[in-house]
């Protein structure tokens, strides 16, 4: 495939151009009255006459303009009433279209800070001058669909609503939604680290605020490959505690309470051969027929390392064994493998590298 870039006369991306300059000419300047088109023959002789030896139309050079007014303050430059030709800048790459967007407001920038200089206020970014200039739109309407989303939505579906509501809809301030309703977007993982501390009156923290916003930046990132300070949001720390993670969280949330009664319940009802095993260090091979007592051995296991806030992954090979389990689950559900395992040639497991799932097996 060939793609023609806008210097190629006639190639789409140049038509493409050309439109988006007469569009800003109208937006600007209004409706035009007369409509008039010119055609330069690059073999003109008062083309070919300047060009050096060997050189081509297309090979020359912008030159600093020689005629015009003087620009007061700087005898160097010279201004006219000739109109200088923008390229187009799509929205997504975000600095720079705000700095193309800024180009045609501000009159006689003579620097890049120049044109960040707002009525005295020098800004950090493009977005920000603009915004302070009022060239974008304000955020009520967002903020009220957020607000609207946040008395009936989880918390999940909210984080989700304002991602997409950052990567299509040109927020003017996208922190300040953030500030007004991180709370409401965090508070499944403030349920969670409450469940995991065994404490109910913890409170929001930084920490919390910031599993939230790397949430937000993962769907971020597979919605637009942005990082969520492109927006200018609070860049999230992924170099966190790997325990605040939702698989991990769950895994360890069991109620220690609840599990320390059932083993102080159920340990003296063991076997000597049941004992045996539930002491022992190692692996384990458990093979007795039916009704001597194996589940009640291996949730009394199982009860006995949760309750010391330790990862233990109780599958089984079928549904059905699945339900005399505390959690009901399948090998191929837990390890995510595939349900065609003995006709594939090298059957794998569906586990990503980075997901919550690989952290638990990592454990």
């Amino acid at each position: 495939m060939v793609v023609l870039p806008s210097s190629f006369t006639e190639s789409p991306r140049y038509m493409h151009e050309r439109t988006q300059d007469a569009m800003t000419y109208v937006r600007n300047y209004g409706r035009p009255d007369l409509f008039l088109t010119f055609t330069c023959n690059s073999k003109w002789e008062e083309i070919t006459a300047e060009l050096m030896p060997g050189q081509q139309s297309f090979d020359r050079r912008w030159k600093r303009r020689v005629q015009g007014r003087v620009v007061p303050g700087f005898p160097e430059i010279k201004k006219t009433d000739c109109l200088s030709r923008v390229y187009t800048v799509h929205p997504n790459n975000r600095e720079c279209f705000y700095l193309r967007l800024l180009l045609h407001h501000v009159v006689g920038p003579a620097s890049f800070q120049r044109l960040r200089t707002i009525q005295g206020h020098i800004c950090n970014t493009y977005h920000e001058a603009c915004n302070r200039l009022g060239l974008l739109e304000n955020d009520a309407q967002w903020r009220d669909t957020m607000k609207e989303a946040a008395s009936v939505q989880s918390p999940r579906q909210l984080r989700q609503l304002f991602s997409i509501i950052l990567t299509s809809c040109e927020l003017a301030s996208p922190v300040l939604i953030w500030d007004e309703l991180k709370e409401r977007m965090s508070e499944d993982f403030l349920f969670q680290a409450r469940r995991l501390a065994s404490n109910p009156k913890l409170l929001f923290s930084n920490d919390i605020f910031n599993q939230s916003l790397i949430a937000i930046e993962d769907q971020v990132l597979a919605a637009a490959n942005h990082n969520v300070n492109m927006y200018g949001l609070p860049q999230p720390t992924r170099e966190t505690d790997p325990d605040f993670c939702r698989e991990v969280l769950q895994e360890k949330g069991y109620n220690c309470k609840q599990l320390k009664t059932f083993i102080e319940e159920n340990e003296p009802l063991l076997t000597p051969e049941q004992r045996d095993a539930y002491h022992h260090r190692g692996i384990i091979f458990l093979d007795a027929p039916g009704g001597t007592g194996k589940t009640f051995l291996i949730n009394l296991l199982l009860a006995k390392i949760r309750q010391r806030r330790e990862i233990a992954l109780a599958v089984a090979p079928s549904v059905i064994a699945a339900t005399l389990l505390p959690c009901e689950r399948t090998a191929h559900s837990a390890f995510k493998l595939p349900l065609t395992m003995t006709k594939e040639e090298y059957p794998l497991c569906r586990v990503k590298k980075n997901s919550g799932t690989a952290k638990v097996l990592k454990r």
